[in-house]
């Protein structure tokens, strides 16, 4: 998970922990460079990113998830 304080949570990636362990440090060095990406979005950029398919939101007060 990449979470920012504010408003906003971003969810990368998951993985239980049954089958994975922890991300070695490769992974762990890509998931960092991603979260600072990420966490670094305008409201503007991550609209744009939602409406070309690339990110999608999830509402917790959605029906359909």
């Amino acid at each position: 998970v990449f979470f920012r304080h504010e408003d906003r949570a971003v969810f990368a990636f998951g993985f239980a922990k049954s089958g994975k362990a922890n991300l070695n440090a490769i992974e762990l060095r890509t998931y960092k460079r991603a979260a600072g990406i990420m966490l670094g979005l305008t409201q503007a950029q991550i609209g744009t990113e939602v409406r070309e398919g690339r990110l999608f939101e999830v509402n917790d007060d959605a029906q359909d998830l």
